[in-house]
């Protein structure tokens, strides 16, 4: 660290400095056209072009705006899942692998789930006796079966 009235950068001594600012300093005579044509070619490139702002800010409201319609859309798009699938849900308890119908496939996941000892839904009490057991795949079954 350096101390506080040390400089943290060394200088040369002025003398120095200037002796050989001297050798090589170069005097260069630049034509007034040149230099109002240098001047000109800065400011047409510093002042703000009007037109790519405009089409900036265009492009960022047509991005915000479609990544808005895009949510919207999504979440409406998921409400309506959610309410055919709560309707499917409530038409088909029986309906036990979501397929939208009742068929063997329903009483065959009953069944498995039992056969492996996994947890089975209270719902799928379908014969009212209290637990879910092989009735209730034999209800099924039925159910699958039968012609409506």
């Amino acid at each position: 660290m350096t101390e506080p009235d040390q400089d943290p950068e060394p200088r040369i001594p002025a003398p120095l400095a200037e002796d050989l600012a001297s050798l090589y300093r170069v005097d260069v005579e630049v034509p007034a056209e040149v230099d109002a044509a240098i001047l000109d070619a800065a400011r047409a490139t510093a002042s703000p072009r009007p037109k790519r702002i405009l089409l900036r800010s265009a492009v960022g409201v047509a991005a915000v705006l479609f990544l808005a319609l895009t949510v919207f859309f999504f979440q409406q798009a998921m409400t309506e899942w959610r309410e055919e699938e709560e309707t499917k849900a409530a038409y088909y308890k029986e309906d036990t692998d979501r397929s939208g119908r009742v068929d063997i496939l329903d009483a065959f996941l009953v069944a498995r789930r039992i056969e492996i000892g996994k947890n089975v839904w209270g719902a799928w009490d379908f014969d009212a006796s209290g637990d879910v057991g092989e009735s209730d795949v034999q209800w099924l079954v039925r159910q699958a079966v039968e012609v409506r």
